[in-house]
C-alpha cells in the first residue's frame, strides 16, 4: 500500500509526500481546526494522550488568532 501512495504522490507532484506526512497534516489542521486533542486521540486509537500530544503543535499564527477571540469576550 505504501508504494502506491507514494507513486500516487510522486504522479501529483509531490514526491516528498508519504501517506504517515499526509495523516500528520490531516490530523494537524483539522486539530488547529476544533481543538478537540481528546476526540482525535480515539480517532487515532492512541492510547494516551502523550501519542496526540505530537499533533498539537499549532502554528503562530493559529495560537495569536485564538488569543485575540479570547481579548474579544472582555
Amino acid at each position: 500500500m505504501s508504494h502506491f501512495m507514494s507513486d500516487m504522490f510522486s504522479d501529483l507532484g509531490f514526491p516528498e509526500m508519504t501517506s504517515h506526512k499526509m495523516r500528520h497534516t490531516f490530523v494537524r489542521l483539522l486539530m488547529e481546526f476544533t481543538g478537540d486533542a481528546f476526540g482525535f486521540q480515539k480517532l487515532l486509537g492512541h492510547r494516551s494522550q502523550a501519542a496526540t500530544q505530537i499533533y498539537a503543535d499549532v502554528g503562530k499564527k493559529h495560537l495569536e488568532e485564538k488569543v485575540f477571540a479570547l481579548e474579544q469576550l472582555f
